[in-house]
């Protein structure tokens, strides 16, 4: 089911088959969205900085990743420990150089934090 969404081959790993249903069927097809972000590769050739809000597994972090678009920082936004678990692993797993701030719940989201 990932391959169909776009993700990498058991991007959902580490977690039970019941979580990866349901984090997958909250996800959308990333390579859509790859493609409507795509103009970003040219503009920003020294890499961005993501506030990623409700990161969800990462879809648009896997689409800039799968582009070639360098995340300097990421600071991701989820509520749900599967799925940033899940987010973390692929993170870990993706070598994509950046640093990764992890935030809980956006209602501890702080303009320090930023």
């Amino acid at each position: 089911m990932e391959y169909l969404l776009g993700f990498p081959r058991d991007h959902t790993r580490g977690v039970s088959k019941m979580e990866r249903y349901k984090a997958l069927g909250n996800s959308f097809q990333v390579d859509a969205v790859a493609y409507h972000l795509s103009v970003l590769r040219d503009m920003f050739l020294d890499g961005i900085n993501v506030l990623s809000l409700f990161t969800g597994i990462g879809g648009g972090e896997v689409a800039l990743h799968k582009l070639g678009v360098h995340m300097k920082t990421v600071v991701s936004v989820e509520i749900s420990e599967v799925n940033r678990r899940i987010f973390r692993g692929w993170w870990n797993q993706s070598q994509t150089g950046g640093s990764l701030i992890e935030i809980p719940d956006v209602e501890t989201l702080t303009n320090d934090t930023i």
